[in-house]
């Protein structure tokens, strides 16, 4: 019979699980989780499958990291994290009596995750400008001379 996934408190025994899904999801070599965020995971039958880290600003709550697995175990973390985060809005908007938002930041190739949430009702409230800044061989040597030199 298979388990079904379930949402839990990300504990630091989750380590080695989300660091397979940072790798696999190719995030940034320096990505760590982020400082003092609370985060929860999604376990299937063989362990971590997705997780995300939640904190709370000004306009709401925003989900800073939401990654799994590519697989269905995966998909089904992903959706079971979804409805976990959604019923932790919910909670938070009855018990201080007014709306909350609930969001975060999407790349544009992820154009399936976009799709689904906007299936569950969410909507594009913002534009994130982004530029990236490739190494320049020239600064590099010189920096690297620079260090050299001051040992």
């Amino acid at each position: 019979m298979r388990k079904s996934v379930q949402v839990r408190p990300i504990t630091p025994d989750d380590a080695a699980g989300v660091l397979a899904i940072v790798r696999e999801c190719n995030l940034p070599r320096g990505w760590h989780w982020p400082e003092g965020v609370p985060g929860l995971v999604a376990e299937g039958e063989h362990g971590v499958v997705a997780f995300c880290a939640l904190r709370e600003c000004p306009y709401g709550l925003v989900t800073e990291e939401l990654w799994s697995l590519s697989t269905r175990a995966g998909y089904a973390g992903l959706a079971a994290l979804a409805s976990a985060l959604e019923r932790i809005a919910q909670g938070l908007a009855n018990q201080r009596g007014e709306p909350l938002s609930l969001g975060g930041i999407i790349r544009h190739e992820r154009w399936r995750h976009i799709r689904a949430l906007e299936g569950r009702g969410y909507s594009h409230e913002a534009t994130v400008m982004s530029k990236t800044f490739q190494p320049c061989a020239t600064i590099l040597a010189a920096e690297e001379a620079m260090a050299g030199a001051s040992k």
